[in-house]
């Protein structure tokens, strides 16, 4: 729970008094320091991987199963797109599954949905 929360208060600090998305956000941007205190990685480095001439596409590498199924139909990661990332990696810590492995052909998301249901 320390640990989820302290992403989640990481990610606020940086939505409101930085005004900065991350873009990018998975389980392997996310760093513990000895006392197990997250760290936030990476912030803001999606951005910089695009291409000049294509700045309003973010990068997508290395998201697979962490971007909110929304991003395919816009151009610009937002707070809301963060926020999806984040419960995929709370969904990811209670379940122990990794969101890019399939399970029964559905990703993470679904797959939890699936079984709620």
């Amino acid at each position: 729970m320390r640990i989820v929360i302290g992403i989640t208060k990481g990610i606020f600090f940086r939505h409101t008094k930085e005004n900065i998305i991350h873009g990018n956000l998975t389980s392997s941007n996310i760093l513990l320091d000895e006392q197990n205190n997250p760290k936030i990685a990476d912030v803001g480095l999606s951005r910089l991987m695009t291409t000049a001439g294509n700045t309003n596409m973010i990068a997508t590498a290395g998201t697979l199963g962490y971007s909110a199924p929304e991003l395919s139909k816009i151009k610009n990661s937002s707070t809301k797109t963060d926020v999806y990332s984040l419960g995929v990696i709370i969904l990811e810590i209670l379940t122990g599954k990794s969101p890019s492995e399939a399970t029964d052909g559905l990703d993470l998301p679904q797959w939890v949905a699936s079984i709620v249901k």
